[in-house]
């Protein structure tokens, strides 16, 4: 049954980029990649790509959440960034100015990396991995599954997946006949949407699936110092996009898919509500007002565009698939930003684009991105079977950065930051069944990658300096890793378990943006231990999992603020210890009831953190300094997380009828290591928040009447907060959303 999707607070607030985040390709013939619908209630099996080979999810020896469309849309999950909701032991943050979604799982992630670094979570598309993280926030839109594995995916998803991986599977052409769906949307906030699905075959072999939509919404965060301006918050704005996929399918051992997307969103501006000022005292605004400056050179805050193509190629002979996946994605982010907080206008940040004046060749903060990876994949009957594969990728990103503002004078200093990497990386993965329940895992991935880096200063910006730096520096650093596997698992008919022992990596590099090149950070390391067990009910209707893991992890790269809050770098921790246990259990006794909970508890904590870039009050003023963060909790490791749902489905005369009532909640933890300084304002307080959706269906099923809530309670909370010489900043999250939908499906 199709349920109630795309609210307002979601489907612009958590995504910059969206349809292009869910274009790219996928396959289905057995040993491939292409993640199957979530089952309904009562059936036995969740089939996963975790390992990239479908498999039941009860016999992954990996910590992994799958999710199909209909579970999603019950729990209000319109984007990756509201994961939490689905499973424990998860946060996320939603930067201000490029779209940048930071997600962390048991405690490990990266707040903000700009184009020399990168995320701690990888996220794949449809097996394509995505560089960067601006646009990184994935609109749930016309999705098969979306998965969440856990702990570090070195072997398997590469570099940068030390916290794990979110792996996101688009619906694919299919050939048996014409299919789609029509969808509006109309709520408070005057959200309105738009959005169409159209799957058309031309013949038995070859098929076309389209999809578009248009998204607006209204801000919630009042400007008290300019009243006349529109106000904005987190999703304001517009966003619209399509996609296209082509799929040709000759033979049923060989197929080709072709995709192409583009999306745009122009938002209403970023939010640096000013909570404390330069002094550390408190400006007394309300939770969604702000009084910055609107006047900033290029507008917007929080602009972005997006393409993707791709092309894959799969073919199956006998137990062996053999598949090919190249993809080019672009993307960029437009506009400037306040970092004073103050109606005067002191000093903002601006990504130097067309838009801009005096933009020169500048085309916004810009990544462009070639993958390419080579699998094959066994799936005999006998004891040993193969994962084996090679990827290579290039990228290269530029950013042109510009400071202005009362601070500086008429000095306006540009300084332009590039970008190169290249990758190879070739991982083994075997597979043997030393007994008919006993199996064994081992597996490898080697990692090579070279990091270039430049910096170009125009003379405002070394007359800003005193003509103390280079007009132009470039450095490079090169990085090799190798990440092992290792896995014992026991079969048990109903019950799985499994211990492993794996390795993650993420790559090193240079900040950027910045006035200088500095000194390249190291690469950060995690070896994780976990046990688990994994039960399924022989008819389905019970499914638990439950997991023990420990990590040490080294050379953490930490975020944090620079000056009066023009940008975020990061720095190396010595390292962290975390380790806790977490459990998930969905129940559906039949038809009617689906009953979801899910707990972690996670102890994460710095074993050393000497130099921890913090801002204590000094001389009266805040100013940067360095604390010993030892033995302090790691960011965005909340020591407790909940979530839960119900779900009910009932007749309503000759009509059906569906509600779920889905809840979330974290115990406290910050957003940057020592929660800023010594305000400690940096902070997440604990909060629960509440989802309510529901639909009535018409007896052919071809006509949905939706309604939700979302954050039932108006609970207020915290997108971003961030303290600085400036003061404390923060943007506040959507509150209460809610609307109704209507949706027409042949």
């Amino acid at each position: 049954m199709n349920t109630v999707r795309n609210m307002p607070g979601k489907l612009s607030g958590r995504t910059a980029s969206i349809l292009a985040l869910t274009a790219a390709l996928a396959f289905t013939p057995r040993g491939a990649l292409a993640a199957e619908e979530e089952p309904a209630a009562g059936s036995n099996v969740i089939v996963v790509t975790a390992q990239r080979r479908s498999e039941g999810i009860e016999k992954v020896p990996i910590s992994v959440a799958a999710f199909g469309q209909d579970t999603l849309d019950n729990l209000q999950i319109q984007s990756t960034a509201d994961l939490q909701f689905a499973t424990p032991g998860i946060t996320n943050t939603q930067t201000a100015g490029d779209g940048i979604s930071a997600l962390f799982i048991r405690g490990v992630g990266t707040g903000y990396s700009g184009p020399g670094l990168e995320g701690s979570v990888a996220f794949y598309l449809d097996d394509v991995y995505l560089q960067t993280q601006t646009a990184s926030a994935q609109n749930i839109i016309d999705v098969d599954q979306v998965q969440v594995l856990k702990g570090p995916q070195g072997t398997l998803y590469g570099r940068n997946a030390t916290g794990g991986a979110v792996v996101v599977t688009t619906n694919n052409p299919e050939f048996d006949a014409v299919s789609g769906y029509m969808q509006a949307g109309y709520g408070n906030l005057d959200w309105a949407r738009g959005e169409a699905v159209l799957n058309v075959p031309l013949g038995q072999t070859f098929a076309i699936r389209a999809a578009g939509f248009y998204d607006r919404r209204d801000g919630y965060v009042e400007n008290t110092a300019f009243p006349s301006e529109k106000k904005s918050g987190v999703g304001a704005g517009q966003t619209w996009g399509g996609r296209i996929k082509a799929r040709w399918q000759p033979v049923p051992e060989l197929d080709v898919i072709g995709t192409f997307a583009y999306d745009r969103r122009n938002g209403n501006g970023a939010i640096h509500s000013l909570r404390f000022d330069p002094a550390g005292e408190p400006t007394g605004l309300g939770w969604y007002q702000t009084m910055q400056s609107p006047a900033r050179e290029g507008g917007g805050g929080d602009d972005t565009d997006g393409l993707m193509a791709s092309l894959l190629v799969s073919y199956t002979a006998g137990d062996w698939t053999v598949s090919n996946t190249f993809a080019y994605r672009r993307t960029r982010a437009f506009g400037c930003t306040d970092n004073d907080g103050v109606p005067a206008e002191l000093l903002y940040f601006c990504t130097v684009s067309q838009r801009s004046p005096n933009p020169g060749t500048a085309d916004g903060k810009r990544d462009d991105t070639f993958t390419n990876e080579l699998r094959v994949v066994s799936d005999g009957a006998g004891p040993l079977n193969v994962t084996a594969g090679l990827f290579y990728e290039h990228n290269k990103s530029r950013f042109v950065g510009r400071i202005g503002g009362g601070f500086f004078g008429t000095l306006l200093p540009t300084f332009d930051n590039r970008d190169k990497l290249e990758a190879w990386s070739g991982y083994l993965e075997l597979y043997y069944n030393l007994t008919d329940r006993l199996k064994v895992t081992l597996g490898g991935r080697y990692t090579h990658e070279k990091k270039y880096h430049s910096v170009l200063l125009d003379d405002d910006a070394l007359a800003l300096v005193g003509f103390t730096l280079p007009t132009f520096d470039e450095a490079s650093k090169s990085f090799d890793n190798f990440s092992p596997r290792f896995v014992l698992a026991y079969d048990a008919d109903d019950w799985n378990f499994y211990a492993s022992l794996s390795r993650g990596f993420k790559s090193g590099g240079f900040n950027s943006p910045d006035f200088a090149i500095t000194p390249p950070l190291d690469p950060e390391t995690i070896t994780a231990g976990e046990v688990g067990a994994k039960y399924r009910s022989p008819d389905g209707s019970l499914r638990f999992s439950t997991a023990a893991f420990y990590y040490d992890w080294n050379g953490v790269q930490v975020a944090f603020i620079t000056g009066g809050g023009t940008g975020i770098m990061q720095q190396n921790a010595a390292g962290a210890h975390i380790y806790g246990v977490e459990a998930d259990l969905t129940y559906s006794p039949n038809s009617s009831w689906t009953l979801r909970a899910g707990a972690a508890g996670t102890h994460a904590r710095y074993s050393s953190f000497t130099n921890a870039a913090v801002y204590d009050l000094i001389g009266g003023f805040l100013t940067a300094t360095a604390e010993d963060l030892s033995g302090d909790p790691v960011q965005h490791a909340p020591d407790f997380t909940a979530n839960g749902s119900v779900t009910y489905n009932f007749p309503l005369g000759d009509w059906t009828g569906h509600v779920t009532a889905a809840g979330y909640y974290t115990s406290k933890y910050d957003f940057t290591a020592g929660a800023g300084g010594e305000l400690r304002a940096s902070r997440q307080r604990a909060h629960a928040l509440v989802n309510l959706t529901g639909s009535f269906v018409t007896p052919a099923e071809n006509l949905e009447l939706g309604w939700f809530v979302e954050n039932l309670f108006d609970v207020k909370r915290i997108s971003l907060i961030n303290t600085g010489s400036n003061g404390v900043y923060m943007t506040p999250d959507t509150p209460r959303t809610y609307g109704a939908t209507v949706r027409y499906s042949f």
